[in-house]
């Protein structure tokens, strides 16, 4: 018996969260890593349990056929948002440089291995492609969209709340946002996948992160947290991170799609 999309959706969620609270009762990562593949749960499980209903027999068009965008705004993207949290800090005189303890070992080391981490991280951002293209076809309500798309991280959210680790549960909620509306605007594999990963690896290779996860999926799977090459008084760096992703949701939201796109000669 073939199940309604709708209600195989609620059982992959369902199923995502209680594997997903699960693994972290026993301290399980949730982030399996398989011959150096990232995998986060929250997009391995939706996508497998999912993948009828992800229009995979198309997926050679989405590889082949993509969408133009142009570079400077791909760039734009991935850089304004910390650009211009740097810039107004310094300008008041509440940049610092941290003098991160593993400066050479992790920080200048990711901005080397940067083309790996991105490679490693390319599989299930792929999937998540594909999972919000699903969103979007079947959902109108943007905030519904968003709220979808939250609902295999709720096990997250459970776990931080019993921790009172509250900070890093604004950008639990806030990159389904981000995510949404870059797939929205942006229609080519690559270049979604591309901005998402840079963006994320950058804002934290920037500001820093005490989650293991986050390390572990954007840089060296040997290193719990990092400190961060920069830091702004009186702000920690999971709401510099939630600034940075509401300042480029803000600037895409604005950007009209024509400015996006590069023409054809």
């Amino acid at each position: 018996m073939r199940l309604n999309k709708n209600v195989q959706f609620i059982i992959a969620v369902s199923i995502t969260n209680l594997i997903g609270y699960l693994l972290k009762y026993f301290s399980i990562s949730p982030v399996p890593i398989i011959l150096g593949l990232r995998f986060h749960i929250s997009i391995l499980f939706p996508f497998l349990l999912m993948a009828n209903h992800l229009q995979l027999q198309n997926v050679r068009e989405n590889f082949v056929n993509t969408g133009k965008i142009k570079i400077s705004i791909a760039l734009g993207l991935i850089m304004l948002s910390a650009a211009f949290i740097m810039l107004s800090a310094l300008l008041f005189g509440l940049l610092q440089y941290n003098d991160p303890e593993y400066l050479f070992e992790f920080g200048l080391s990711s901005v080397i291995d940067f083309p790996i981490y991105l490679l490693w991280n390319l599989p299930q951002l792929f999937m998540l492609y594909f999972i919000t293209a699903f969103i979007n076809r079947n959902i109108n309500k943007l905030s519904a969209k968003i709220v979808v798309l939250f609902s295999p991280l709720i096990f997250e959210v459970i776990f931080l709340i019993k921790e009172e680790n509250y900070s890093p549960i604004l950008l639990i909620a806030a990159t389904p946002a981000l995510i949404i509306i870059i797939s929205r605007k942006i229609s080519n594999i690559y270049w979604f996948a591309i901005i998402i990963f840079s963006f994320y690896w950058l804002n934290n290779l920037l500001w820093g992160t005490k989650s293991e996860e986050i390390v572990n999926i954007l840089f060296a799977a040997s290193y719990n947290a990092w400190e961060g090459m920069f830091s702004v008084k009186y702000l920690q760096s999971d709401y510099l991170m939630f600034v940075s992703i509401g300042l480029t949701v803000f600037i895409l939201s604005s950007v009209p799609d024509i400015f996006l796109l590069k023409k054809d000669k």
